[in-house]
C-alpha cells in the first residue's frame, strides 16, 4: 500500500470529507492508485470509518465501486460487510 503526500491526497479527501461524490470520483479517475493509497495511516475507505461519522453515503458507493471494479487489486479489508451495509441505506 504506497504512502501518498497531503498534496496528491487533498482533492479525493476533501471531496469524501465534504460529501461531494462527483468530486470524489472525479479524482479516483484522474489518480486511480488512490483507491489502495494509504494517508496517515489509512486508505480513503479506512478514513469513512473514522470518527467524525457522517460521510454520504454515495461517497461510500463510490468507493467500493472503485474498489470492485478491479481498480484496487487488494482493498484493506473484506468488502462484503460494507457492500450488506451500503445497500441498507441506500435502500432507506
Amino acid at each position: 500500500m504506497p504512502i501518498v503526500s497531503d498534496e496528491r491526497i487533498q482533492p479525493a479527501l476533501h471531496a469524501l470529507l465534504s460529501s461531494d461524490a462527483d468530486a470524489l470520483r472525479s479524482s479516483l479517475e484522474d489518480d486511480p492508485e488512490l483507491i489502495h493509497a494509504s494517508w496517515n495511516g489509512n486508505t480513503l475507505l479506512e478514513w469513512t470509518t473514522q470518527p467524525p461519522q457522517g460521510i454520504d453515503p454515495d461517497c461510500i458507493a463510490a468507493l467500493l465501486w472503485e474498489c470492485q471494479a478491479g481498480l484496487a487489486p487488494v482493498c484493506s479489508f473484506d468488502l462484503a460487510p460494507a457492500v450488506r451495509c451500503w445497500r441498507v441505506v441506500r435502500s432507506r
